[in-house]
């Protein structure tokens, strides 16, 4: 089974990305169904521009530890 989701605009914060998955995973209503894998891809990575990050160095992080 498999679900998806895509976006309009870049996404780069893991809040906006884990509610995704949350939202993805209710709606096949697990309730009921053992889950051995579940899994979560990210692609189609855009060009980051100046205005999206402090120096041109700097990369974003998807996850803060």
């Amino acid at each position: 089974m498999t679900r998806n989701k895509s976006f309009h605009s870049p996404v780069a914060d893991l809040e906006t990305i884990s509610a995704t998955a949350k939202q993805l995973l209710a709606a096949t209503n697990p309730q009921d169904k053992k889950i051995r894998l579940l899994g979560v891809s990210l692609s189609n990575f855009g060009d980051i521009t100046k205005t999206t990050i402090e120096k041109p160095s700097d990369q974003l992080k998807l996850f803060i530890l």
